[in-house]
């Protein structure tokens, strides 16, 4: 009889050990299946070089084991009708307010690899027009772009002429522009002595993080740097911000 519930004791042991061991094994199976399916990671930057001229991209990044390869770029846009946004997914459904980049041109990523690709928007749109952006692979299926709001794109990736100011007179010339870049501001400019053999211009440029300080500088450049210049007073205008 001990011998019995000793034997019956050990089968329910072994038999829970054989169950945990097959769920574990189960487990590490779904996690390598997991692992071997194309992942992408895909995000969006926004970076002003200057203006008129930027470095805004969508970057992906393959984090699966298998090589993907990259069809096209779907950016969405907002329909700038109040009706027709109500009704934007059937519009899409059917291929419109889409504007497809296809740029990527079946690019090839395997694991671990990244690559930047351009947001370069055609004429008459804007970034801030597009609401939602989608990557295609080449089995057809769409990983989504993390994107921001349109309130945070017209802060971050827009550009707008702020002011400018130009003046000359028979000797010297200077010329000077602000800008905000994003949700930076930037002068630049340039200053020059007339004549043949003078005919050289200096540069001047200057980033700034706040509204208040760029324009404390421009007053300051355009007021009294500038006009000395002009003058014969001094012979260069301060280029440190």
């Amino acid at each position: 009889m001990i011998q019995t519930e000793v034997l019956a004791m050990w089968g329910a042991v072994t038999g829970t050990i054989g169950t945990l061991a097959g769920l574990i094994n189960l487990w590490f199976r779904f996690k390598q299946f997991i692992s071997d399916r194309p992942h992408l990671k895909c995000e969006s930057t926004f970076e002003h070089l200057g203006p008129k001229s930027h470095k805004h991209r969508v970057t992906v990044r393959s984090l699966g084991r298998r090589p993907v390869r990259i069809d096209c770029i779907n950016y969405y846009i907002r329909p700038r009708a109040w009706w027709r946004s109500l009704i934007k997914i059937g519009h899409h459904r059917d291929g419109r307010f889409i504007y497809k980049d296809s740029s990527p041109n079946g690019k090839k990523l395997d694991e671990g690899e990244s690559e930047d690709f351009k947001i370069s928007m055609p004429n008459g749109l804007k970034v801030t027009d597009i609401y939602k952006v989608e990557l295609i692979d080449q089995t057809g299926k769409c990983w989504p772009v993390k994107w921001l709001s349109k309130k945070r794109l017209s802060q971050v990736a827009t550009q707008e002429l702020l002011n400018t100011f130009s003046k000359e007179n028979e000797y010297r010339a200077v010329d000077v522009s602000g800008h905000r870049l994003g949700i930076k501001f930037y002068i630049s400019g340039s200053y020059w002595c007339k004549g043949a053999s003078q005919n050289r211009r200096y540069g001047i440029a200057f980033s700034f993080r706040s509204f208040d300080t760029y324009n404390k500088k421009f007053k300051d450049l355009t007021e009294h740097q500038c006009e000395k210049y002009l003058s014969g007073e001094v012979d260069s205008i301060n280029r440190e911000a």
